[in-house]
């Protein structure tokens, strides 16, 4: 990160965007007013997070050294099944982070990891965990094609931005978007969805949800659409991390 003194305060707005629900380590507080006072130089796109030297324990999530590369900004946590909220930490220099605290039910430790770098978002990176360490995230229905975000750029504050997600069934047989557990992980961050039926979607077909964001403030605007899929007794949740930045 290269310092100028006089340059946009970018630290200060980031941390007045930080929902207030969030959960925010002390020291991250402490590291971005630091940051708010001296202004600073930001990478507009910050490369994911390694999701194999990641590690989970009671304290909560863990990144070792080298897992963010360039060492700068900050980690935001999700665990996908829950009702927390997201949580943050502050990278270190040597890229290690943690521990980010995480609460999820027991057997449901599916985590959806960013990096932030002043308005720069990584892509997100999601891992789930087995005895503390790192294993492959499954899929029951991996021949449906569902993109894990959704970025609708530059919107204007009170004016509704319509976007779709696009669920692409690749499979021999039809499958089923389920509206009565399809919804917004946080609501109340001026995104909402339509989809007030289930949706049939043939082999070879897709199917599209309609999603409008209206920001009533500046700055970044954030939610997690939580998608319910079934063909016949077999489900898979999948999740659309949804974003677009205010001006």
């Amino acid at each position: 990160m290269t310092w100028l003194e006089g340059d946009l305060p970018m630290a200060r707005a980031l941390l007045k965007a930080l929902p207030r629900e969030w959960t925010v380590s002390s020291t991250l507080v402490r590291t971005l007013f630091a940051l708010a006072l001296m202004g600073c130089v930001v990478s507009p796109q910050p490369e994911p997070p390694g999701a194999t030297t990641m590690s989970l324990d009671d304290s909560g999530l863990r990144g070792a050294p080298g897992t963010v590369p360039g060492g700068e900004g900050i980690v935001v946590a999700t665990a996908l099944f829950g009702e927390m909220p997201p949580s943050v930490a502050v990278v270190n220099p040597d890229g290690s982070f943690g521990p980010v605290p995480l609460e999820a039910p027991a057997g449901q430790t599916r985590t959806r990891v960013e990096v932030r770098v002043g308005e720069g978002r990584s892509p997100v990176v999601d891992v789930d965990f087995e005895l503390g360490l790192p294993v492959p995230v499954e899929q029951p229905l991996d021949c449906v094609v569902l993109e894990p975000e959704l970025d609708l750029g530059e919107v204007p504050i009170g004016v509704r931005t319509r976007a779709e997600v696009v669920v692409a069934n690749n499979c021999l047989d039809a499958i089923e978007v389920n509206a009565d557990f399809t919804f917004l992980r946080f609501g109340a961050r001026g995104f909402v969805t339509d989809l007030a039926l289930p949706q049939a979607v043939p082999p070879g077909s897709e199917a599209r949800l309609l999603v409008d964001l209206t920001p009533a403030a500046p700055g970044l605007a954030d939610d997690i659409l939580s998608v319910d899929l079934r063909q016949g007794p077999t489900q898979d949740r999948r999740f659309v991390t949804l974003v677009g930045v205010a001006r």
